[in-house]
């Protein structure tokens, strides 16, 4: 069986992109950021993904229409996502990365996902393996 184009973004670069592949690929987006990605030195299925994106022009209409579709997504990794506080940008974490991360005013995303990466390795995994569902929802629902 053929992979898809996000199935194929998930292989080369990382689960995460998954998600940033079908939003690039709907046109919808003009940035974005994600880990943990595949390098050269290895690939880290431990660490909870963190992705991040800013719809194009920072379009308030595409905000309003995306967004509820995103939010439908249902799953046990409790997926959350959250405007920041600059450049109209979008960011997107499991739950229990979100709790470490409000906890420590200090902290960046990835200091957060670290936390999670160590205290509970599987829940990087089943959240790494459940972006890649949810890239498959996106395909379908957007």
């Amino acid at each position: 069986m053929k992979a898809n184009y996000f199935e194929n973004a998930a292989m080369k670069y990382g689960a995460a992109n998954a998600v940033i592949a079908v939003l690039r690929h709907k046109k919808l987006i003009e940035w974005s950021s994600c880990a943990p990605n595949k390098t050269p030195l290895g690939y880290n299925e431990n660490c909870p993904p963190v992705i991040q994106w800013r719809f194009i022009n920072g379009c308030k209409d595409l905000e309003d229409r995306i967004l509820p579709i995103i939010n439908q997504y249902s799953s046990e990794i409790n997926w959350v996502i959250r405007k920041t506080k600059y450049n109209d940008r979008f960011r997107m974490l499991p739950k229990k990365v979100w709790d470490v991360y409000d906890s420590f005013p200090d902290y960046m995303p990835l200091d957060a996902a670290g936390e999670i990466e160590e205290s509970e390795p599987v829940f990087g995994v089943k959240a790494n393996q459940d972006a890649l569902k949810m890239a498959a929802y996106l395909d379908e629902n957007l």
